[in-house]
């Protein structure tokens, strides 16, 4: 911290430029989720700050003094709280290549949530895991559970083949589960999809022929 910053000049450009960012940008995804990981890598930092620019007197030059240090982190908190709300209305959408996915687009749609899908996002360079990681920071996240694979377990002296979700799906599902909690991971499961027993007990809404049918539990769970 204290080899990037020189000053505390330094750092206030820092919390103007990155923070506030330009009010003419265009407040995209990108822009909103790189925000709130700059703010959750400053509060992070705040501990440093303090050690390296925080002045007994108020007239050190080039640290802050103590009411100083604690405005901004008050600033920062409450900038943290700001782009929060703006997040609450993203939820992070789990799929696989079932056609169920344009209906739950606009199911969503109609709650006055923001689907986030990872195909949509730009690559820039970036692994699928990357993207993942990148646009994490949701409140919710919804999983698509759908028969869009078979599958049999080798144990069986009878080939049985059951329809099961994707393996991207299970994956991120525990990515998500790990990262904002099982309660804030809704599954919503397709009738013929046979699921992991480990997700037996959580946020599991099942359907048969379309979305309508959890509309009602689903709204719910994002509200």
């Amino acid at each position: 911290m204290k080899d990037r910053l020189q000053n505390v000049n330094d750092l206030l450009l820092v919390c103007t430029e990155i923070l506030e960012g330009n009010e003419k940008e265009v407040r995209d995804l990108r822009f909103i989720f790189n925000k709130i990981k700059t703010l959750n890598n400053l509060a992070s930092q705040l501990m440093d700050i303090k050690k390296y620019y925080v002045g007994e007197s108020e007239r050190e030059d080039g640290l802050l003094s103590k009411p100083a240090y604690q405005r901004l982190c008050e600033y920062v908190e409450n900038l943290k709280k700001e782009v929060n709300r703006e997040l609450s209305s993203y939820v992070f959408v789990i799929h696989g290549h079932s056609a169920d996915i344009s209906e739950l687009k606009s199911t969503l749609k109609l709650m006055d949530k923001n689907p986030i899908f990872i195909k949509n996002l730009d690559n820039n360079n970036t692994s699928f895991i990357e993207k993942i990681e990148n646009y994490s920071c949701v409140k919710y996240a919804v999983a698509l559970l759908t028969p869009d694979d078979w599958g049999a377990t080798k144990e069986s002296n009878q080939l049985v083949l059951r329809g099961r979700a994707r393996q991207n799906v299970i994956f991120e599902l525990g990515y998500f589960f790990g990262k904002i909690g099982r309660d804030k991971t809704i599954c919503l499961v397709k009738d013929g999809v046979e699921i992991p027993s480990d997700l037996d007990g959580c946020s599991n809404l099942k359907y048969k022929e379309n979305m309508n049918e959890i509309l009602v539990e689903l709204k719910k769970y994002l509200s």
